[in-house]
């Protein structure tokens, strides 16, 4: 029975956590491949997750075992309707809100009763296992490591595994497959338990069989809404400035999976206490961190985050299997954590991004890892009270801001980056002091984030000064007025979408990537080539910085997923490209390939994709199908032009097997910031790519010394297509790279 029932758990486990990038890759070519949609998603499943368990407690608390199995069974039976997975037919997305809620119905109407029933499956089986005869039914909590460890198999099996080898057609299948043994195993398992179950369930001695307390349900809850932030917190920043891909959603969910493996297995690997006494050491190393670099530390961060999230899961995760109660509450227990999932993932992707106009999700869940650090047992006389829970903190905080102003404005001391950490390091090792007092220790970390907010060294960008900044969907929007270089930058994330001469003079001048002296301006300059008006197609508004090359008598189109883009783009309070625009000039929100496949055959003469969110790639645009739709909408001699700068992923790999398997010639230029050139002063490294039917549309670039045929140093496997996409063939390779 143990075996059957280990196995049912693995299958079931794998099975969910294997549907959630699978689907979740499928979704994101309707909404411009936005990171927000991961985060989304997270909600909806652990809603789901909830659902599940919702049920299971209600199977549990109101029907006897021979029901509960018999109605389980009619349930996974319905679900086969729902299979092959796919997506409803008919289903756009709104092009002018938000789409969260649009796409929380499609993930309830094409993958919602699926998710729950699988998800009910496990606190079913641990509730049956304890009517087994098994020495082992009294505790059954075990096995809920065993459901992890599938869950990490589904995970991982994912980016490195069924990503690479099958199409999205033929993963769903398999999946399909996968529940049809999941099914036989759990009928088999019915069967054994229907002739052989105890009249009554084992109950544990390793927990209270009275009623849990209101206080208990509720830490529960917060230990288990915590964890859940900050996986939500360290994912968006994974997915906003890599690429938003299945092979980055699962790192921190697999460390967040992991805990939960550790904790609840029977051989603790790593024992809580060791994890009580690293976690405040590892909360003020991130706040202190976050002080004195706050955005312009994610990179930094990036790891020490991944850290954080394990570190603060573990400990969370660690107190409520220390607190659970008797498998007579079981399902209540997992109710309630699932509960606690919800909450944490609602208020990061659905309540965070209408209250907030930064990143604050992953600072206040350190400051409730804090105020949720168990009091120590043996009290070591630190902890004096209320009083002192609040005024320590505060008196840690106006002394970090009195030091920073005095020191800018009273001494010669120019603060730099190591003068702020080690003002912050000192308010850090005062709070450490206080860590036996959950109350002060939390206080005060809030404490020094606030103080370096105060204090404005928390700013994003110091040489510049922040005019306008707000949030959406799509991710966090920032225009700066920097005085040194004189001009207005449009940033999303940290990554610039474009910037504009603050001199009336100059404000006409294409800047920064688009830079009359760069890539950009020879591809212009050779597209003048052949006289009369032009028809071009944008991919990716920007700041609308191309406009500055358009025409009289041109037609240009602006596709553009974000309408808060397009009000910033458009406000001339701000930028005046497209005001300036001498051409007519039309703009269509939503997905930039959908929208461009409405458009005429034949229509352009050139189509430039230059869409990123923050720094990520959305990976529909670069595709097999998609390519061959930009040709489709291209005059006999027209040309597309690709932006492919990118950190961690080399574009100009996935272009040349492209255009090796569709017939088509490619140029690519990358252009150098320090390669001795200076093609212009402010000249930021950036790569482009041109592609074309045939070699002579590429006009005068073929004469340049600074274009070359697309090529890839290493060969390239298979090219991507909208059912097939692998981003770790061409992740981390050196950066601007000639190959």
């Amino acid at each position: 029975m143990y075996a059957l029932f280990s196995i049912c758990f693995l299958i079931s486990a794998t099975l969910i956590f294997w549907v959630q990038p699978l689907f979740g890759k499928m979704v994101l070519p309707l909404l411009g491949g936005s990171p927000a949609v991961w985060n989304t998603c997270l909600v909806f499943f652990q809603a789901a997750l909830l659902l599940g368990y919702l049920y299971a407690h209600a199977q549990n608390h109101f029907f006897r075992l021979r029901r509960q199995l018999i109605s389980h069974l009619i349930i996974l039976v319905v679900v086969f309707f729902f299979l092959p997975l796919t997506l409803p037919e008919g289903w756009s997305p709104p092009v002018a809100s938000s789409p969260i809620w649009w796409l929380l119905m499609l993930l309830t109407v094409a993958v919602g009763l699926p998710f729950a029933a699988l998800s009910a499956t496990a606190p079913l089986l641990q509730s049956w296992f304890a009517y087994s005869d098994d020495p082992r039914a009294a505790d059954p909590y075990f096995l809920y490591a065993a459901s992890n460890a599938g869950s990490l198999a589904g995970l991982l099996g994912y980016p490195l595994f069924f990503e690479r080898q099958f199409t999205l057609a033929q993963q769903t299948w398999a999946w399909t497959a996968g529940y049809v043994l999941l099914f036989i195993l759990i009928g088999i398992g019915a069967v054994l338990l229907w002739r052989s179950a105890s009249p009554r369930m084992a109950v544990s001695d390793s927990g209270p069989t009275t009623a849990p307390e209101p206080w208990l349900r509720i830490r529960w809850i917060l230990l288990a809404a915590v964890p859940s932030s900050l996986l939500q917190s360290v994912t968006l920043y994974l997915t906003t400035d890599i690429a938003a891909v299945p092979l980055l959603w699962v790192v921190p969910l697999a460390l967040y999976l992991t805990t939960f493996v550790l904790v609840f297995s029977q051989r603790k690997l790593i024992p809580h206490h060791i994890i009580l006494k690293i976690l405040p050491v590892i909360l003020i190393i991130a706040v202190v961190l976050i002080f004195w670099w706050e955005q312009r530390s994610w990179g930094l961060l990036f790891l020490l985050s991944l850290v954080v999230l394990f570190v603060t899961a573990m400990a969370c995760h660690g107190e409520m299997v220390r607190l659970r109660p008797s498998t007579k509450h079981l399902t209540e227990f997992y109710l309630l954590m699932a509960f606690g999932g919800v909450l944490g993932g609602i208020f990061n992707a659905i309540v965070a991004p209408l209250i907030f106009d930064r990143l604050w999700e992953f600072p206040i869940g350190l400051v409730l890892a804090g105020l949720l650090m168990p009091r120590p047992s043996s009290e070591d006389g630190i902890s004096k009270g209320l009083k002192l829970d609040i005024l320590v903190p505060v008196a840690v905080g106006l002394a970090l801001v009195a030091v920073v102003k005095i020191v800018e404005n009273y001494t010669p001391i120019s603060l730099n980056s190591s003068h702020l950490a080690l003002i912050a390091a000192v308010g850090g090792v005062v709070v450490y002091v206080s860590r036996t007092s959950p109350l002060r220790f939390g206080l005060g970390l809030a404490a020094i984030l606030v103080a370096g907010h105060v204090a404005g060294v928390t700013v994003p960008n110091p040489s510049a000064e922040t005019i306008h900044i707000e949030r959406s969907f799509f991710g966090i929007l920032r225009v700066e007025r920097d005085p040194t270089e004189k001009k207005l930058i449009l940033r999303h994330g940290e990554i610039r979408h474009g910037d504009q001469y603050l001199d009336p003079k100059r404000r006409r001048e294409p800047t920064q990537y688009y830079h009359s002296k760069g890539p950009v301006g020879d591809v212009f300059k050779m597209f003048r080539e052949s006289p009369g008006p032009k028809k071009v197609a944008v991919a990716g508004l920007g700041a609308g910085t191309l406009a500055a090359y358009a025409q009289p008598g041109d037609l240009w189109v602006f596709y553009e997923i974000d309408p808060l883009v397009l009000r910033l783009a458009r406000d001339d309070g701000y930028f005046t490209y497209m005001k300036d625009c001498s051409a007519k000039l039309e703009v269509v929100l939503g997905d930039a390939r959908l929208s461009i496949a409405k458009a005429q055959d034949n229509y352009y003469d050139l189509i430039a994709i230059d869409v990123f969110s923050s720094d990520a790639i959305p990976v529909h645009l670069i595709t097999k199908e998609a390519v061959q739709l930009y040709f489709s909408k291209l005059a006999p001699h027209g040309v597309v032009l690709f932006h492919i700068s990118n950190k961690y992923i080399r574009l100009n790999r996935v272009l040349f097997k492209l255009g090796e398997e569709l017939g088509l010639r490619g140029m690519r230029q990358i252009a150098y910031s320090d390669d001795g050139e200076s093609l212009w002063p402010d000249a930021p490294a950036s790569d482009w790519a041109v592609m074309a039917r045939n070699e002579e549309d590429f006009g005068s670039l073929l004469k340049s010394h600074r274009w070359k045929p697309i090529a890839s140093a290493k060969p390239v496997s298979r090219a991507w297509t909208d059912d097939y996409s692998n981003v770790l063939e061409f992740f981390f390779i050196p950066r601007w790279s000639r190959e």
